[in-house]
């Protein structure tokens, strides 16, 4: 779990007589501590830390409660585990400008009256455990979290995914290295890497971070990357026993995937079964299913690829060295351009752009350039997307001016010089699009 923040602007929070100035957690009655910060008009996050590695978010505005989640789901019956946990470890943090404007205008939560409360029994169903596999971290997304979750997916070459809440997005890591990101489990749609990132650079958003040991981690990328050997209809209408002695005789490994409301994947090795799991936001290992069972199931049978096939397929994650040398050699092309038009209309043209919050956040302009603040605190990936943003604005500025051969000569001389490293971050084809929709 992400260390909350320092708390700068929370109200003082008065828990069991003891008054919670500027904390950055708090231990004591989950409900209570709900209900005082509602009392306080307490503006910020309050997260929970629950059993079995879980936890219930809550948004508040003004002592409005705006936005509950969990590691299980949304909404207003999530703050029934509050209940069932009892007491614990919260979180407290502090929201950004632009979440507190967002956050206001959306709609307040209603509770419960507090003395119907006391008195109505407790029927909450108990939250759902994950056994032997839990969200190895929960964090919030941010524009400063991506880079140091990908150092540290690099620097100890693991595997797995991570998991945008409430999108159900997923971006999938092997060895150390980016193999892709997807909609959601499949059947799903193939994502571009940029879509995601701004999935994870929202931090309204919340990341599930699963790191997985070897056999897991195989079992879930083959869900994505494999030889498919059959897809086939309901599961109500195919002989299930005929393909598990197939596969047994064929020293098959590889997955099984049941796309019920379960979501069933099931993995084999050498032609044995190694586990079966239902698959959400948490793992649950359960005995293989009969799939006769679940007669409105699809049904798929997949080949787990290769090892180097796997590595092949993947990508590297952009490090810092890397990343500066990129920066460089755009400050360059964006020189050229100014160079060509004129520093003073490049200098207009630049204070155009920063009058811009966000832009004028990360980055100044110096001999007309705009060049990234040397002490923004922005992922080097969102970095990349406001650096595209000012040549397409630039582009689209520029281009009856100097003429479209020109820059597109221009442009292909940047992208040989950085091809492998717009490719691997998916920026190759963002930086197209965005040449196609200047002209």
């Amino acid at each position: 779990m992400e260390n909350a923040n320092d708390g700068r602007g929370l109200k003082a929070i008065a828990i069991g007589g003891i008054i919670m100035a500027k904390q950055k957690s708090i231990r004591a009655n989950f409900m209570q501590i709900l209900r005082k910060a509602m009392e306080e008009k307490f503006t910020g996050r309050l997260i929970f830390m629950g059993r079995d590695g879980g936890v219930v978010r809550v948004t508040l505005i003004n002592g409005e409660i705006k936005q509950i989640d969990s590691t299980w789901g949304f909404g207003k019956s999530e703050l029934e585990k509050l209940k069932i946990w009892g007491s614990g470890l919260c979180l407290i943090k502090s929201l950004t400008k632009e979440e507190k404007e967002r956050f206001s205008r959306m709609p307040s939560i209603p509770m419960e009256d507090r003395e119907e409360s006391r008195s109505a029994p407790r029927e909450a169903e108990v939250p759902r455990k994950a056994t032997r596999m839990l969200p190895y971290r929960v964090l919030d997304g941010g524009p400063t979290v991506l880079d140091d979750i990908l150092e540290e997916i690099q620097r100890e070459e693991k595997s797995g995914y991570l998991k945008v809440k409430p999108h159900d997005a997923l971006l999938i890591f092997y060895r150390g290295r980016i193999l892709g990101a997807f909609e959601d489990l499949p059947p799903s749609d193939e994502m571009k890497l940029y879509e995601m990132i701004r999935l994870l650079h929202d931090s309204s958003n919340q990341i599930l971070f699963y790191a997985l040991r070897e056999d897991h981690a195989r079992a879930f990328i083959t869900l994505f990357y494999h030889r498919l050997l059959f897809s086939g209809p309901t599961a109500g209408e195919i002989e299930p026993d005929d393909y598990m002695e197939q596969l047994e005789k064929e020293g098959f490994t590889g997955a099984m995937w049941i796309n019920s409301s379960y979501r069933i994947l099931v993995y084999f090795e050498d032609g044995k079964t190694a586990f079966a799991v239902r698959i959400n936001d948490v793992w649950k290992f359960t005995t293989l299913p009969r799939i006769q069972d679940l007669p409105d199931s699809r049904f798929w049978i997949m080949e787990s690829l290769p090892e180097e096939e796997l590595i092949s397929r993947s990508t590297a994650i952009i490090g810092e060295s890397e990343f500066d040398r990129l920066v460089i050699s755009w400050i360059k092309f964006n020189r050229t351009l100014i160079e060509k038009v004129g520093k003073k209309m490049g200098q207009k043209l630049a204070e155009k752009i920063l009058q811009e919050p966000d832009m004028a956040r990360y980055f100044t302009i110096k001999n007309g350039v705009i060049t990234p603040l040397s002490d923004a605190r922005i992922s080097r990936y969102a970095l990349m997307e406001y650096l595209l943003e000012i040549t397409f604005r630039l582009l689209r500025e520029f281009s009856p001016i100097i003429g479209g051969n020109w820059l597109e000569e221009r442009l292909k001389e940047f992208y040989r010089k950085e091809s492998e490293l717009l490719e691997s971050t998916g920026l190759a084809e963002r930086m197209k699009r965005l040449w196609a929709s200047s002209k």
